[in-house]
């Protein structure tokens, strides 16, 4: 009787608290006390971006996001999201309280999905606007923040010499990289930020 009931409540646990969610599966409004707990996990902060009506948000979530493969990310990251286009305020990572989508404009991010990355003090380091095409660009994004490549290369010139390298030592000619032609430089930019200013938001 007794392991019949342990085995309820473990049944019942993993239904309300899952083992594990997917990366930016879990919502937020305030962004200091999430700094906090990335600091003390001793990671950087990940934030991503989205609209309720973004089928490319969607996407991202159901086709990178959601596979086992991603899980790789939260490695060095403390993940969460924002519905920009949702009511109410926030709080930022320096303790100001502003609109979301505001905030989500002082930080250059007009489109959706995009990506801002901050460090244990809660500075802005780094955002990319647009989509991923896999979990493994994912992971590849993680590493080009984590190893600071962005103070040396744009992330398409970064990603593309990394593919090019795992390509290179397959030698049964079958290994191409596709180019990811959805990504451009100005869709991935080194600590950027705005005033906020004439602000409207897209979904790419």
């Amino acid at each position: 009787m007794m392991i019949r009931h342990a085995l309820f409540c473990l049944l019942a646990a993993c239904v309300i608290y899952p083992l594990h969610a997917a990366p930016f599966e879990r919502q937020t409004d305030d962004f200091a006390r999430e700094i906090d707990a990335a600091r003390q996990q001793g990671k950087l902060l990940a934030v991503l971006f989205e609209l309720e009506d973004c089928p490319n948000c969607r996407e991202l979530k159901a086709e990178v996001l959601s596979k086992s493969a991603a899980n790789a990310f939260e490695q060095h990251f403390h993940t969460v999201s924002l519905t920009v286009d949702q009511q109410g305020n926030i709080t930022t990572p320096s303790g100001e309280t502003l609109p979301r989508d505001q905030w989500a404009g002082k930080l250059g991010v007009f489109a959706t999905p995009a990506f801002g990355f901050f460090d244990g003090k809660g500075q802005y380091i780094y955002r990319h606007l647009g989509t991923l095409s896999s979990p493994e660009e994912l992971v590849l994004l993680g590493r080009y923040i984590v190893e600071q490549a962005f103070e040396d290369a744009p992330w398409s010139v970064w990603r593309d010499a990394q593919s090019g390298a795992t390509a290179a030592i397959h030698d049964d000619g079958h290994a191409e990289h596709d180019g990811h032609a959805g990504h451009d430089d100005s869709h991935a930019e080194h600590n950027g930020s705005s005033d906020g200013s004439s602000y409207s938001m897209d979904c790419h």
